[in-house]
């Protein structure tokens, strides 16, 4: 519509500490299409980093320095270098646990199957008198359940 101002289309952020990522994945290989940036600690000249670039994929690098605030430094990255300032992230339970021990979520839908996923991380908010999560939404998705949960 004519004088509409539009929004930009968001962009794709992938997580990878060492941006191992295959260049032959349809997320990759349609990067030039839509933004995608790679949230990564890799050398410039690690295995693999110029052919995501070649691909079209934006390389927002933060060095890791071996403490636990790699992740929230990584953000602030971009949102100062890529105007990044909300995110949907989805991922497993090693992510989930490492924004919820920086206290970089504000809410979060877990999703559980019929059957049970193992690994490390966190399945879902801790739930206890002194959980800083309270349960907003629960409903039902194809087989599995849709939990939401707010920070207080």
């Amino acid at each position: 519509v004519r004088g509409v101002p539009t929004r930009r289309r968001p962009a794709r952020v992938i997580v990878s500490r060492g941006a191992g990522l295959s260049t032959d994945r349809r997320l990759i290989l349609t990067a030039r299409e839509e933004r995608t940036i790679v949230l990564c600690d890799a050398d410039p000249r690690a295995e693999g980093t110029l052919e995501l670039e070649r691909a079209g994929v934006v390389l927002a690098r933060e060095p890791a320095s071996g403490d636990a605030g790699w992740l929230r430094r990584g953000l602030i990255r971009l949102r100062a270098d890529h105007g990044v300032n909300t995110l949907m992230v989805e991922g497993g339970g090693k992510l989930l646990a490492s924004l919820m021990a920086e206290a970089l979520v504000n809410e979060v839908h877990v999703h559980a199957a019929t059957t049970a996923a193992g690994g490390d991380g966190v399945v879902a908010p801790p739930m206890d008198d002194e959980s800083v999560w309270r349960v907003v939404s629960m409903r039902r998705v194809s087989d599995d359940v849709q939990t939401v949960y707010r920070r207080r």
